[in-house]
């Protein structure tokens, strides 16, 4: 009864989650479905307690350990730097752009995945309820989504493919559904560890997981989210090839857990460049495909800069880059200044790079959160393998690895430090939890 009682918290838990990620892909202000995020953490807290009997860990790892640290250096100069007590919230537990609530929500939909793991280490036979319930699920993420888009096409201009109304309310949204495209995908990269030789389930899931990105893809390119459209795009190509990937027989015979100099310098590069390649290929011919069908000209979209020959989101994230980077730096190279944009070049002229880093948070921060990185990828593959724990499956550990790194590639090239889906992926795939072992 007990295990029936953590699968179903566990699961309800991904599903409110889902349903309130699914709820904010629109311009609209204000948020959606408050009730469903309290649900999931009331729901998280559930499954904790019926994972263990003491909400104690075994142990901290090194990368737990540095993002506390992190944190609280963070929220120290937040606190000492900004006089407005709004601002604080934004950009720690606001829900457009807060590193504390997507954290939190990263670690809450881990710990559901991590209840699972415990229910089938003591009961295979849950998995036979898992499969149809991860179905469901992708198939309610797809009717959200799918009606936001239909009300979104409906207000679309005549001229090009961009909603009317969008008023610059385009990067919540397209923050969001990348936060929500990741967490399909790792609910379905996860049951990869049990799940991997069920054909028909891995192929029907990966086709519902092509066709919410698609969605998502094109409700990206009606608000005017680029970073929405290739950040999908590239998750969607990371699935794929590690479905692919991790079916090969040179993967099932590999020993060893996959280090981060295996993706990159080894047979897994090689297949991951084929798989790559084709898949883009691929995509780009059903879209050529379907623009065709729909008399939709690719100038009409924000990506080609609407027919101007220029991409306007990449040049002027160069331009802040170029002319106020070293100004801001200068400031506060050492500790920081969270304000220091509001005191050098003006409000919101940060460079859009985790470069930025260094102007807010300065070398300690800039080298806390280099730290912090280090130890994710060597928690991937240290020793902590050893615990029979969902991070450290082969297929899994492969998947973490693939994931952060785009993530971080593209925080590094244009996105601020406050990033929301650089920290959910922190709390999703990067740190590593592991609770007393006690038994259900």
């Amino acid at each position: 009864m007990r295990l029936l009682l953590l699968w179903s918290s566990a699961s309800l838990q991904l599903l409110c989650m889902v349903i309130y990620f699914s709820l904010n892909l629109s311009t609209f202000e204000g948020g959606k479905g408050s009730l469903m995020l309290l649900a999931s953490l009331g729901s998280a807290l559930l499954t904790v307690l019926l994972m263990s009997e003491r909400l104690i860990f075994t142990r901290m790892s090194y990368s737990l350990g540095v993002l506390t640290l992190l944190l609280l250096y963070f929220l120290l100069n937040l606190l000492w730097d900004s006089q407005s007590i709004a601002q604080i919230k934004e950009v720690t537990i606001g829900t457009s752009g807060g590193v504390i609530f997507s954290l939190l929500t990263g670690i809450i939909a881990a710990i559901a995945m991590a209840g699972w793991h415990k229910v089938y280490s003591c009961a295979p036979f849950m998995l036979k309820l898992t499969k149809p319930f991860v179905l469901f699920l992708f198939l309610v993420a797809f009717g959200l989504i799918l009606r936001t888009f239909q009300e979104a096409i409906g207000n679309v201009r005549s001229d090009l493919f961009l909603v009317q109304d969008q008023s610059g309310l385009y990067q919540r949204p397209g923050k969001i559904m990348l936060m929500l495209y990741i967490l399909l995908c790792t609910i379905f990269a996860t049951l990869q560890s049990y799940l991997r030789t069920h054909r028909l389930w891995g192929l029907t899931s990966l086709f519902l997981l092509t066709a919410i990105a698609m969605v998502l893809m094109a409700q990206a390119q009606l608000i005017g989210s680029n970073s929405g459209l290739i950040t999908v795009t590239f998750t969607m190509l990371i699935v794929w090839s590690h479905w692919l990937l991790i079916g090969t027989s040179a993967f099932s015979l590999l020993k060893r857990h996959v280090k981060l100099k295996h993706v990159f310098m080894s047979w897994i590069t090689r297949k991951l460049v084929a798989y790559g390649v084709t898949l883009i290929g691929l995509v780009a011919l059903l879209l050529a495909w379907l623009l065709d069908k729909m008399n939709i000209d690719i100038y009409q979209f924000r990506i080609f800069g609407f027919g101007s020959g220029n991409v306007s989101s990449v040049d002027s994230r160069l331009t802040l880059l170029k002319n106020n980077f070293l100004t801001q730096w200068a400031h506060s190279p050492i500790w920081g200044h969270t304000q220091v944009d509001s005191l050098t070049t003006g409000k919101g002229t940060y460079a859009h790079s985790l470069i930025s880093l260094l102007t807010h948070l300065g070398l300690v921060g800039a080298l806390l959160f280099v730290l912090l990185i280090v130890f994710i990828y060597r928690d991937i593959y240290s020793s902590l393998t050893v615990r029979k724990t969902f991070y450290h499956h082969k297929q899994f550990a492969l998947f973490r690895l693939l994931v952060l790194t785009i993530i971080l590639l593209f925080a590094v090239l244009t996105t601020f430090y406050t990033w929301m889906p650089l920290w959910f992926s922190i709390g999703l795939l990067g740190v590593t939890l592991v609770f007393k072992d006690t038994k259900v």
